[in-house]
This record gives structure tokens, C-alpha cells and sequence, in this order.
């Protein structure tokens, strides 16, 4: 439902119920044009949702509900503008006021949702952003994600690549990675492994996979390749 703070008193010109998904400001959508009467509800149902983001809804996905209000005189007043607070810095203080609604597509954690190609968000070692890598679930509560040495390898030689095994806390969502080795560059020669335990974090969801790695190649293949930490930052 959506009424006016101080009644009829101070009506708007219209106000437009919107809305954004998982914090996105530059994709607003717009619910309901043209309310000009108060109080009034609005209904929303998670079909409307798909059809307004051309996309089915996620596990995890939040929408925030708002207004965009025009006053009489022409003036609009956001509710998530690009930047800065939506209608003004002290709106917020007002006593039993609320600006937007949120609601979250609750998912439970599940070690099998963990499954499929995952996208790399940036660029890392030997992978650019928009590459893929695979991840499928492991024995009990680890995944497992088979990434280095790249599949792509150089002058045709044949790599090796084993799983990394990820081990994932049900309750925290936070990730320990054991030392291991994870692959080999060609026909026996140097092997990549893991120097330090390595850390990170998953969703509830299953779609976002964040790990810090400490690897090692066993010899610097030049820039990009140096031994070191490498961030991973995948997405499904």
C-alpha cells in the first residue's frame, strides 16, 4: 500500500510505484504509472516480476519496491536515483515513514546447487572476465572446481587438470581450500598446486563462488603468472 505522509494536505501531481532488482539503480521498472489516489495497493506477483526483467527470478534475488513522486509543479523525485539519498537528505528521519519495500527470494543451502559452468567475473590468472569454469559438487559439504592450468594451453601441449577440492562451512558459507595440487603443464613438467590454505566465501544460493588461492606454477611463466595469490570470482 502506499499513502501520503501528511494527507491530502500535500497531494503530488502522480506517483509512479518502482522497482530494482539485487540493488541495480540502472534498471529501474515501473510497476504501476499514474497513482494519483491515496491510500492505495498495489499487487505485485512474482509472474509481473519475470515479465518486467525478461528473466526468471533466482534464488537470492532481492527486489526493493519504491516511488517515484512528481509534485504539482513538475518537479520528480526519485526513489533510487543514481546517486544521492532518494527525495532528499532528511526524509529518512520522519517518524513511522518508509520509502521502499524489499522482498528476497529465500533459497536453503544445498552442497548439489553448487553445479555447472560458473562465469569469471574478472580477469585472473590465465582467465579473462566472460570465461568459464566448471564446478560440480564434491563429497559431503565441499565443491569442486577444476580450473588451472587453463584448458586452452599454448603450442598444443597437453595440461593436466585435476579438481580443487573446496570445502564449504553450511553455516557460515565461508570456504577453506587445502593444499593440494590441482594440475600439471604438459607431460610431467611442473606442477601447479596450492602453497598456502586458501579462503573465501560462497552463496546460500549456489550462484557466486568468491576464493582467494595462493598458487604456485613452479616456475614464472611471465606476467600474469607469477606464484602468488590469485582472486577467483565466479558466478552461474
Amino acid at each position: 500500500m502506499v499513502d501520503l505522509y501528511y494527507g491530502p494536505a500535500v497531494n503530488p501531481q502522480k506517483i509512479d510505484i518502482v522497482v530494482i532488482r539485487n540493488d541495480d539503480k540502472t534498471n529501474v521498472k515501473t510497476i504501476k504509472a499514474d497513482v494519483t489516489s491515496f491510500p492505495a495497493n498495489i499487487e505485485l506477483t512474482g509472474t509481473q516480476l519475470t515479465t518486467l526483467f525478461d528473466s526468471t527470478i533466482r534464488l537470492g534475488d532481492k527486489f526493493e519496491i519504491g516511488a517515484d513522486v512528481t509534485t504539482i509543479n513538475g518537479q520528480k523525485f526519485e526513489a533510487f536515483p543514481a546517486t544521492g539519498n532518494p527525495y532528499g537528505a532528511d526524509t529518512s528521519t520522519l517518524p513511522g515513514s518508509r520509502f521502499s519495500i524489499a522482498y528476497v527470494a529465500d533459497c536453503v543451502f544445498d552442497i548439489a546447487s553448487f553445479n555447472g559452468w560458473y562465469t569469471v567475473e574478472a580477469n585472473t590468472l590465465e582467465y579473462n572476465a566472460g570465461d568459464s569454469i566448471e564446478v560440480r559438487p564434491g563429497e559431503g559439504d565441499t565443491i569442486l572446481i577444476t580450473a588451472w592450468p587453463h584448458p586452452n594451453p599454448v603450442l598444443g601441449l597437453v595440461y593436466h587438470r585435476w579438481p580443487m577440492i573446496v570445502v564449504v562451512d553450511p553455516v557460515t558459507y565461508e570456504v577453506t581450500i587445502p593444499l593440494q595440487g590441482v594440475g600439471e603443464y604438459c607431460c610431467g613438467g611442473p606442477g601447479v598446486y596450492l602453497f598456502e590454505e586458501g579462503s573465501g566465501t560462497v552463496s546460500p544460493c549456489g550462484d557466486r563462488i568468491s576464493l582467494v588461492v595462493s598458487l604456485d606454477a613452479g616456475y614464472n611463466y611471465g606476467p600474469g603468472y607469477n606464484n602468488g595469490v590469485v582472486p577467483l570470482e565466479l558466478r552461474k
